[in-house]
């Protein structure tokens, strides 16, 4: 996948043989200062709804999580500082 990267592959092709494609996370700030979300609705993600990374200062309130699927869990934060919960 690194690699992939490095050669400027698009996301799109990056296929894992017939069929296999990364699934994203639906909302991911990343390297990003004082985050607000709030008052929306995530609706079937194909992984992650929402996932912080190497953030700080995020705020998540008033979300609706709906997700049926694999790994589609709520709010992971990763690597993140001033997280409350």
């Amino acid at each position: 996948m690194f690699e992939m990267a490095e050669k400027r592959i698009p996301v799109e092709e990056r296929v894992f043989g017939e069929g296999h494609y990364l699934r994203s996370s639906f909302i991911q700030p990343y390297q990003c200062q004082h985050v607000l979300i709030e008052g929306v609705t995530v609706k079937d993600s194909p992984m992650w709804q929402i996932h912080p990374v190497l953030s700080d200062n995020v705020i998540v309130r008033g979300v609706k999580i709906i997700g049926h699927g694999p790994n589609t869990d709520g709010v992971n934060p990763e690597s993140c500082r001033n997280v409350p919960h």
